[in-house]
């Protein structure tokens, strides 16, 4: 085992650290959250804008801005209420330990797809010396990057031809 493959594997345990302290309830939650908070105020920003209108100058750019970050907010804060009340339950005696659980290995999954995708990328430029060779020598970063490339269908077509913009 290489000196790469420790600093990854510390990588990797960071990510399952991070999830099991905060149980799948936060973690997903929170994933889940910021989507749906941007999904909600994409719908309801033009609607509100029009209200803070006359508040603002008639400035419809400042409206649409504002009404956005502000439908935003106010969706974050309700999910994160709701969130609180399901991971209260999940805080039970029987059912905590399985949260955390659960939650450090969505931990190691993410860990999994976000250095997997950042060694892909990697691959794509020649940032440091022999670092196709440091790739190839690693026991680690050839699984990571397989299943970082599961992501990769999800990529807008621009970060998949990364290597010809730079």
């Amino acid at each position: 085992m290489s000196f790469f493959d420790l600093i990854l594997l510390l990588l990797l345990f960071g990510f399952v650290w991070f999830g099991f302290w905060n149980g799948l309830i936060r973690t997903l939650g929170g994933i889940i959250g910021l989507v749906l908070a941007v999904f909600v105020a994409g719908q309801w920003y033009e609607t509100v804008a029009l209200k803070l209108l006359p508040f603002l100058s008639d400035n419809l750019s400042l409206a649409r801005l504002l009404s956005f970050i502000l439908v935003f907010i106010i969706t974050q804060f309700i999910i994160i209420c709701l969130l609180k009340v399901v991971n209260k339950i999940f805080n039970l005696p029987v059912l905590k330990i399985l949260n955390r659980l659960t939650g450090a290995i969505f931990g190691l999954i993410e860990g999994g797809l976000i250095l997997g995708l950042v060694l892909y990328f990697s691959t794509k430029f020649t940032l440091v010396p022999n670092w196709a060779e440091i790739l190839n020598s690693s026991s680690i970063a050839p699984t990571l990057i397989s299943f970082g490339k599961i992501l990769q269908p999800l990529l807008p077509q621009v970060l998949k031809q990364i290597q010809s913009l730079i």
